[in-house]
Formats: C-alpha cells, sequence, structure tokens
C-alpha cells in the first residue's frame, strides 16, 4: 500500500523528526529527513519523481527502531546513526 505525502509527514512529526523538499543542482528536488541539525535521511532522484516516493525513498535511511513515535511529553531522542 503507498502512503500519501499528509501520512508520511504526519509519521515523521510524530517522531519528533523533521523533512523538507528543495531543489537541486540538477534542477530536480530532492527530499531530506532531519533530526537537526543533521540529515539523516535523503532521496536525490535522477529524474521527476512523485513527492510521496522520494520522501518515503529518504525515510529509508532512518532507523526507525531508534526513532520510535514519541509518547506525550516526550522528549525527542538524542541523535543516533546506525552505521553498520
Amino acid at each position: 500500500m503507498q502512503e500519501s505525502v499528509d501520512a508520511l509527514i504526519a509519521d515523521l512529526e510524530a517522531r519528533g523528526l523533521g523533512w523538507d523538499l528543495s531543489h537541486c543542482s540538477n534542477g530536480l528536488i530532492e527530499a531530506r529527513v532531519w533530526h537537526w541539525p543533521y540529515v539523516i535521511g535523503r532521496y536525490r532522484p535522477a529524474e521527476v519523481r512523485p513527492l510521496a516516493n522520494m520522501l518515503a525513498g529518504a525515510m529509508y535511511e532512518v532507523d526507525f527502531k531508534y526513532y520510535t513515535i514519541l509518547e506525550p511529553g516526550e522528549e525527542i531522542k538524542p541523535y543516533h546513526r546506525d552505521h553498520a
């Protein structure tokens, strides 16, 4: 099942993570997932892609076993990058 952009964004924000879309040097758009100030997921397409696919591609790099959905009042976890 393909997720909508809104559902992907809601999931990231529930984990305390940020996201953005911006222009690459090749004139295309790239998607990024942030644990400010670190980019923890990035997707740079070689061709025009739907925004949901791009954001999902950036989310693929995120360790969701660590960045879990936050409980009410819980603070975002410290920056973590699994290099395995």
